[in-house]
């Protein structure tokens, strides 16, 4: 956690978090905006096209 960072190794404040969240979550506790919907649209029809 960022703002709080003497929790780091409190086991109360664990979050198991896939990839993709960690991803997404990590975004906004940074102040990134959400991915823009063409973007993620484009990435789908990429792995769409790859898992052929």
């Amino acid at each position: 956690m960022r703002d709080a960072p003497e929790l780091a190794f409190d086991l109360s404040n664990l979050q198991s978090l896939c990839a993709r969240c960690h991803g997404a979550k990590t975004r906004l506790e940074v102040g990134l905006p959400p991915p823009n919907p063409d973007r993620l649209a484009w990435r789908e029809a990429v792995n769409q096209l790859m898992s052929k």
